[in-house]
């Protein structure tokens, strides 16, 4: 048996080293040439294609074949997939000028394809879970972004990973690990920077911080948003991964702890941020802007219905105040397109940092003003505020709890005399004290 396996090993290797020396001495060169001396590279981009797959192949088959029914110790034992010296990919180890045109045909063949879908509108539709089937008011949200409907990623994100794992699983082929790393970041990294840069460029074009934003243009913020968490999801797994904690490493020896796609994901991660934060001065200032009139008579609320009645209206049949209803209006309609639109993780994000934006607002700009309310007054504000808050009870048990601000102002006026006498001297004592 022994015998008959080192025959085996014999024969497979005498066949690597005889195509090796082949396609070293008569193929790529003469492809090589054409390749830089081509207007058009199309067909050379095609051949050089072709032999990689073929090589591939092969490269699998002569291992099947010869680890075959014994274990093997020979040539084939310490390294991965075909091993280095017996692969016929180890061509590209001699000549890293065939190993770079490989990567560029790679990622130019990765380009035209993407250049096919980019530009289409459904390739930026925003699809979710919830609008793939009917959603249970009852179901709780999944904050793990694990696929790219829990992401809400448009499809273009989703072609965007799979040509790159295609690019990337050519790559792991290589026999060396140095390899590997030059035909990863020549090929496929190049592809997802060229992505990500076009995903950066979309958020700009759109004025998000604009008064009056459509919600067109706002859903194209947002489908760029949920491509870059997918993107960033799916890099961190594929770090993860112990092909890439190894060559992580190799590429930065001075980090152990170094990730192979850190600076892309450092890039996603800041434009997401950047994102999130324009969106976010974006409403606060269109409700600054609707509701501008209402804090500027903050002061006179509930006068129009002292005016109206004789007898001081209770504050349950109070309505909103019309100057303040426009803004309530648009925060309401835009929060619905976040919650239906945004992924989870960065809808939480966002509305917590609204709710506390509108917070700051609306007090300094009681405080600022001095306002002096009257009982009517008082009880007008906090009519308006429950309305507030009622928009974002659907997100929180306790939506107060993310109004710290306008809470303790409603409390305080919701004080008698005598106790705001009894906090006066409170006041007074600890200044003395």
């Amino acid at each position: 048996m022994i015998i008959g396996c080192s025959a085996k090993e014999a024969w497979v290797s005498g066949m690597m080293k005889m195509l090796s020396k082949y396609l070293e001495g008569e193929v790529f060169p003469a492809l090589a040439r054409h390749y830089k001396g081509a207007d058009e590279k199309l067909e050379v981009s095609s051949s050089w294609l072709h032999y990689v797959d073929l090589m591939t192949t092969y490269d699998m088959r002569m291992r099947t074949l010869a680890t075959t029914g014994t274990p093997i110790k020979g040539p084939f034992y310490e390294f991965e997939g075909v091993p280095g010296r017996m692969s016929l990919l180890s061509v590209f180890d001699e000549h890293p000028d065939w190993l770079q045109i490989w990567a560029k045909i790679e990622l130019k063949d990765a380009e035209d394809k993407l250049k096919l879908e980019i530009d289409l509108e459904r390739s930026w539709s925003i699809v979710s879970r919830e609008k793939n089937q009917l959603a249970n008011a009852e179901e709780t949200e999944s904050f793990i972004l694990s696929s790219r409907l829990d992401s809400k990623a448009p499809l273009i994100a989703d072609s965007v990973v799979r040509i790159s794992w295609t690019m990337i699983e050519r790559a792991l082929s290589l026999p060396s690990k140095l390899m590997r790393i030059q035909f990863i970041r020549s090929s496929a990294t190049l592809f997802l920077n060229h992505f990500f840069i076009s995903l950066l460029q979309r958020c700009r074009d759109v004025d998000i911080t604009s008064a009056v934003l459509e919600d067109d243009e706002l859903l194209t913020v947002i489908g760029s948003v949920n491509a870059a968490k997918y993107c960033e999801s799916v890099l961190q797994q594929w770090n993860d991964d112990i092909s890439f904690l190894e060559m992580g490493v190799a590429n930065d020896n001075q980090h152990r702890d170094a990730s192979f796609f850190e600076d892309e994901i450092m890039f996603l991660v800041k434009l997401g941020t950047d994102s999130l934060v324009e969106i976010m001065s974006g409403i606060l200032l269109q409700f600054d802007a609707l509701c501008w009139k209402y804090i500027q008579n903050i002061e006179h609320l509930g006068e129009e219905n002292i005016a109206s009645n004789d007898k001081i209206l209770e504050e349950r049949n109070l309505s909103i105040s019309p100057e303040f209803m426009y803004a309530l209006e648009m925060l309401r309609d835009r929060m619905e397109i976040f919650r239906l639109n945004l992924n989870s993780q960065d809808f939480v994000d966002l509305w917590r940092s609204i709710a506390d934006g509108l917070d700051h607002f609306i007090f300094s700009s009681i405080s600022a003003s001095n306002v002096r309310f009257s009982v009517m007054g008082v009880h007008q504000f906090k009519v308006d505020m429950g309305a507030l808050l009622l928009i974002f009870s659907p997100f929180c048990s306790r939506p107060e709890a993310f109004f710290p601000c306008i809470s303790d102002s409603l409390k305080l006026l919701a004080l008698g005399f005598e106790e705001v006498n009894h906090l006066l001297q409170v006041f007074q004592k600890e200044r003395s004290q």
